[in-house]
């Protein structure tokens, strides 16, 4: 409703300037999609490179390494048995289907248990040639560091913004990959907000708030 009545006193015609754009860890789209192609041609970035992947699209915060599989029949089978509930981040893949299904995030308390579709042909080829690649099970974590252990929220930040900064000269978080795929977002003053609603949605965190943070009336 917020959203809504936010949107409904924005005026098409202003002109506004994304602020996200000025603020430190910000790259171009290019730069970041140029990261993405730099880990794909080197086999030892292939984890990294899938999750920056997935941040590319959806860009929620450091769960991202969290995930487990799980088959879609399982998952359907769990999520109806009254008497077994999901606890953790899945990946559900289908035949044809992937999705990410979150419990576990920092803003669970307020927005729930969250399902979120994958439609991207190209990231559900790499999710699933990754799947391939390392024999992956079910009920496994998706992400294993060298010592074959689970990442932590500290453990993952840390890989993301060693691997960025040796790529491209910038360290990068999930925090200002999020920021860059606002900052980027060109058009009207709708289509800006839209997209911040959007990508605010998958996070998920309040999108007035993040208009307000990033988003001004140009004077």
């Amino acid at each position: 409703m917020q959203n809504n009545l936010f949107l409904k006193n924005q005026k098409e015609d202003i002109n506004v300037i994304n602020s996200i754009s000025q603020q430190e860890k910000v790259i171009s789209i290019e730069e970041y999609d140029k990261l993405i192609e730099l880990t794909d041609a080197d086999p030892k970035y292939i984890m990294d490179h899938l999750i920056f992947k997935i941040l590319r699209y959806y860009p929620i915060r450091n769960e991202v390494a969290s995930f487990k599989l799980i088959g879609l029949e399982m998952y359907n089978k769990i999520k109806n048995d009254e008497n077994f509930k999901l606890k953790d981040n899945y990946l559900v893949i289908g035949k044809r289907k992937i999705m990410m299904y979150r419990t576990n995030y920092k803003t669970a308390n307020k927005y729930g248990n969250l399902e979120n579709e994958i439609k991207e042909k190209d990231l559900k080829k790499s999710i699933r040639n990754y799947i391939y690649h390392f024999n992956k099970g079910e009920n496994q974590y998706f992400f294993l560091n060298s010592n074959g252990e689970a990442y932590s929220n500290d453990t993952i930040s840390l890989r993301l913004a060693n691997t960025s900064n040796k790529l491209i000269g910038t360290k990068l978080s999930t925090s200002s990959i999020f920021k860059i795929l606002l900052a980027n977002k060109e058009g009207s003053t709708k289509e800006i907000t839209d997209n911040i609603i959007k990508m605010s949605k998958i996070r998920p965190t309040n999108a007035e708030t993040v208009i307000q943070n990033y988003v001004y009336e140009k004077k």
